[in-house]
């Protein structure tokens, strides 16, 4: 073939398309139009010797500056330039081939196909290569961005990019302050540093990204320093978009530090604020306030718990309108609230207590076409850190307070004084809850007894007792019932203890069948509560059932039965038509008691011990327990004498004819398993 335009004819009678350039410079020029109108040639056909301008080498040099993939062949009869020197220029020899004219039409056809298919090959790869880049780099779940020394964004993955709201292009050579809010700038910064300082590391940070609108997505970010070809160090971060993990965690955070149904902060918190204000000393005074509605079982019971729900709520609402911004508001069990006014004096504190009674008072929950008054009880509780105040003595003095509203007739404010002797009762008798609650749950009460006895000979008189409960104490000791009864009355727990005594009472003379066939009477004590309550009789009814019922005596006090009259002459009506019997504790102890004596169907009277200890001294208690015993008598019932602690008091009892006699002086309280059918045997060692 004698021309290059010879060649070009003949490749394209084989299905190549063919473009022509007479010079260097105008073959570059063409072939960077063609790549950038994405048409690039896959093979160059140089002359080594050309027109003026540019020659082969050079030609080849600026190609593969434009289009590094462009396959070259060189053709030339004569060289100028010597094999080393081509070699050397043109250091990629497996991307160009040297022919030597004049050449056979097969020979350039051989080569352009060869060369062509080899660029086709390669295209291939670099699209599959740039699809696996695309979903490796572009598509992953996953933020990348790579950081220059500068802090300017050498580029960023599409899935990132498009997280913040941007175009990987939009980030290509901002600063990475623009993907942070200012309070995080700081941070971040040091975590760039950190990196620098240490190429070999791997480093994470967690924080805000700031997108493009202006709001906040919330990544894990990992990074570590790429050394390139140069020695150029950059930062490759992988962050992990942790956003909807973020509010989660926080909804979770918020969940376990408030209410769910008032929003306020739950006990558990509002005690930790509490603690963390006691735990800074200082100057001013605080306020704890214990808020306690009045009606809410009321309207529980009326409405249902839905009721009681949307009332929480609305009270809530009420509360929270009345708070300043330094103030804490709690929502504690059922229908307690409770808040810590921070920097108040008494005074204030005060009248915050009444702002918000008042409002209560003004307030009407309607519900199912209802309308409820809602009152309030409050325990005020001035105090100022000073180290020895804590978070149990501040809740008990406000139960106090709250206690003492209550009592003094609810819908009230009591201001309480820390150091004041009601306080320190009261919280002792809350720590005796506390320890009856235990001792119910682990059968750590124990019964004795105390003998009665007739005042006159009676060979055929069995056994007769009262039973007395005990506690039993953490190292075994013996706990008598006027440390821990008090708190128990006061807060609810005594007709848990009525239930134990009646049915442990029970099981025990059940498993002394020879005892109990000897047993004249037994006496068992019954609180007021108790006395009073229809859940109580349905049990005790209930546990009557197949017990020696006309070996049983209940003793009710005086106080409790006056109490409520009709009340407790029903309920003990209702067990005397079972068999049992009653004895009226404490009788004589009130100016009214002969007035009601008539209708109260009770057995025997137990004569109050303040009128029989100075019996044989004192001839107006002599008296007093001589017209008693003359009652009784008339009215067809039996008289016992309590507190008999020597033999002169016992004589003046024979005399006037009373009963029974029981104290100190006939018998002390001992364990009831003493008088059991067997001795207890203890297991070998």
């Amino acid at each position: 073939m004698g021309s290059l335009e010879d060649t070009g004819a003949f490749l394209l009678t084989k299905g190549f398309k063919i473009e022509s350039a007479y010079q260097g410079l105008q073959g570059v020029t063409l072939a960077r139009e063609r790549l950038e109108q994405d048409k690039p040639f896959a093979v160059a056909i140089v002359d080594l010797l050309m027109p003026p301008g540019l020659d082969g080498v050079e030609t080849a040099e600026k190609l593969w500056q434009i289009d590094p993939d462009i396959q070259i062949v060189l053709c030339a009869q004569h060289f100028n330039h010597s094999w080393s020197d081509i070699a050397k220029r043109l250091p990629r020899p497996d991307s160009y081939l040297i022919l030597r004219k004049p050449f056979q039409k097969h020979e350039i056809l051989q080569v352009v196909y060869a060369l062509a298919e080899k660029w086709a090959l390669k295209k291939q790869v670099d699209v599959a290569n740039e699809k696996r880049y695309r979903a490796l780099y572009h598509d992953a779940p996953a933020m990348f961005l790579t950081l220059s020394r500068k802090g300017r964004i050498i580029s960023a993955n599409e899935f990132g990019a498009s997280l913040l709201g941007y175009s990987s292009d939009d980030l290509e050579g901002k600063s990475w302050g623009v993907l942070h809010p200012r309070d995080a700038r700081k941070e971040y910064k040091q975590h760039l540093i950190a990196c620098f300082r240490d190429p070999d590391g791997v480093f994470h940070w967690q924080g805000p990204k700031l997108c493009k609108d202006g709001t906040l997505i919330w990544v894990r970010e990992t990074s570590r320093v790429l050394v390139d070809e140069d020695g150029e160090r950059t930062i490759l971060s992988v962050c992990d978009d942790i956003t909807q993990v973020r509010r989660l965690e926080r909804m979770l955070i918020h969940q376990a530090k408030h209410d769910l149904l008032t929003g306020l902060v739950n006990r558990k918190e509002f005690e930790q604020r509490l603690h963390d204000t006691l735990a800074k000393p200082s100057v001013h005074t605080h306020a704890l306030c214990l808020f306690d509605l009045d009606q809410f079982r009321v309207v529980n019971d009326a409405c249902g718990h839905e009721g009681g729900d949307e009332l929480l709520r609305q009270v809530t609402h009420l509360l929270t309108n009345e708070l300043g911004p330094k103030d804490t508001a709690a929502r504690f069990a059922g229908d307690e609230f409770v808040v810590l006014r921070a920097g108040c004096d008494p005074v204030e504190a005060r009248a915050f207590a009444e702002r918000i009674r008042d409002r209560l008072n003004g307030f009407r929950f309607v519900s199912r076409g209802k309308s409820f008054f809602i009152g309030v009880s409050c325990g005020v509780v001035p105090f100022r850190p000073d180290g020895k105040t804590s978070v149990a003595g501040l809740m008990n003095a406000a139960e106090v307070g709250c206690e003492s509203a209550k009592e003094a007739g609810r819908n009230q404010v009591v201001m309480v004084d820390l150091d004041s002797t009601e306080v320190a009762a009261r919280t002792s008798e809350m720590r005796w809850v506390g320890r009856i609650q235990d001792a119910l749950d682990t059968d750590c009460f124990v019964l004795y007894q105390q003998p009665i006895v007739t005042t006159q000979p009676d060979p055929t008189h069995g056994h007769h007792y009262e039973i007395l409960l005990r506690m039993r104490d953490e190292d075994g000791g013996i706990v008598s019932p006027g440390a821990f009864v008090p708190a128990a009355e006061r807060y609810g727990l005594v007709r848990q203890l009525d239930e134990w005594v009646v049915s442990s009472t029970l099981a025990w003379l059940e498993a002394n069948p020879v005892h109990t066939s000897n047993l004249e009477a037994v006496s068992i004590n019954l609180s007021g509560r108790s006395l009073g309550s229809e859940e109580f009789l349905e049990y005790l009814l209930e546990q009557l059932d197949g017990a020696p019922v006309e070996k049983l005596c209940f003793e009710v006090t005086e106080t409790a039965a006056m109490g409520n009259l009709s009340s407790a002459a029903s309920f003990i009506e209702q067990v005397r038509d079972l068999g049992c019997s009653f004895s009226l504790d404490d009788f004589g102890s009130g100016l009214s008691s002969f007035g009601y004596l008539k209708n109260l169907p009770v057995d025997y009277l137990k004569i109050d011990g303040s009128l029989i200890r100075n019996i044989a001294v004192d001839r107006e208690d002599f008296a007093m327990v001589r017209s008693i015993v003359e009652l009784a008598r008339t009215l067809g019932k039996r008289t016992v004498a309590e507190f008999v602690e020597d033999e002169a008091i016992l004589s003046k009892l024979v005399e006037l004819k009373v009963d029974y006699a029981q104290g100190y002086g006939i018998g002390k309280p001992q364990p009831l398993d003493a008088l059991a059918d067997y001795p207890a045997i203890a297991d070998a060692s």
